[in-house]
């Protein structure tokens, strides 16, 4: 990864020009090239053959349940799994592709909302769906028990349910003015942090929740940081070209909540980012190290190739994965 590539010096698809002199500020500063560092050398773990078949197995899925899922979305999280979490094992892959799947258009759609957001609850606490979508979550979760015991199923499906309470306080976003929520308490319980690190349970033993839960206590404060945050450091563009993402974002409302430029907030989020990195490689054994080195940089080098960071808008040299659905 050169950080140093040939980037844009103006971003007509944002319409907001406080926005876009803040994310110019960003590629100013220079103060993504740590992160970006750190995928120098790094060789993308893909399966072509495995990444093919199962997007085409989940649009199939999606159409049998009646699920309006974009296929871009669809291709966006099989790479995602592809790199975080690669495996030889087609139906791990697939299954644990497929929740991931649904969190991320739950995420996208249902959780922006109150209604939508409750009807997820209300799954996870064992009432019937009601939606297509619900269905098909319900669906997902139920096939990851073919790897997991109910008891760690429990503990992942508590994960989920935690984000989807972070995503109701943070719909409060939309009519606080003043900025006075707490930002840090809201940010530690969407993301889907707690889920997307706790997949490593399915993967090696030296990861199994029961059997080294002193690894998880100690562990589970980074990997949020790492995935917050760093969602925060390659989000920025992408959010700003929505808009009203960008203004919910965590680094524009620390600015307005301490009164520090833009810059400022964002260099907290590339620190913390950074040093959540560094504590989970040092937490993890010799086992572990190589999952997790591959897992968060997989992580930095998706929300790089993926096009729902648009991240070659701002670079038009970026490699831009994509997978061929029919």
């Amino acid at each position: 990864m050169d950080a140093t590539r040939k980037r844009r010096d103006s971003f007509p698809l944002i319409s907001n020009s406080e926005y876009e002199e803040m994310v110019l500020s960003v590629l100013d500063s220079g103060c993504i090239d740590p992160v970006l560092g750190l995928l120098e050398g790094y060789e993308p773990p893909f399966r072509p053959a495995q990444m093919n078949w199962i997007a085409r197995t989940l649009q199939d899925e999606l159409r049998e349940f009646n699920s309006d899922c974009p296929d871009r979305l669809v291709k966006d999280i099989v790479i995602m799994r592809g790199l975080m979490a690669p495996t030889t094992n087609d139906t791990l892959a697939l299954t644990l592709t497929r929740a991931w799947l649904c969190m991320a258009h739950v995420d996208d759609t249902c959780l922006r909302t109150v209604a939508g957001s409750m009807e997820f609850l209300h799954i996870f606490m064992g009432s019937p769906a009601i939606s297509p979508l619900g269905r098909y979550a319900a669906h997902a979760f139920g096939e990851l028990g073919r790897f997991s015991d109910g008891d760690f199923l429990a503990v992942y499906k508590f994960f989920y349910a935690h984000s989807i309470f972070g995503a109701l306080l943070e719909q409060e976003y939309e009519r606080d003015d003043d900025y006075a929520i707490d930002p840090q308490y809201v940010r530690d319980r969407t993301g889907h942090g707690e889920v997307f690190f706790s997949w490593l349970h399915f993967f090696d033993q030296s990861f199994n929740f029961w059997g080294n839960k002193r690894f998880w206590i100690l562990g589970m404060r980074p990997m949020l940081d790492l995935l917050d945050d760093g969602n925060d450091v390659f989000s920025f563009y992408k959010e700003a070209v929505h808009g009203a993402d960008f203004a919910a974002s965590t680094p524009y409302r620390r600015a307005r909540r301490e009164g520090i430029p833009y810059i400022a907030a964002y260099r907290k989020s590339v620190d913390s980012t950074l040093r959540a990195y560094s504590n989970i490689l040092e937490l993890g054994s010799d086992t572990q190290k190589p999952h997790l080195e591959n897992a968060m940089k997989g992580y930095f080098y998706w929300k790089t190739c993926s096009g729902r960071y648009r991240w070659n808008e701002l670079y038009p040299e970026s490699l831009l994965v994509d997978i061929p659905l029919q």
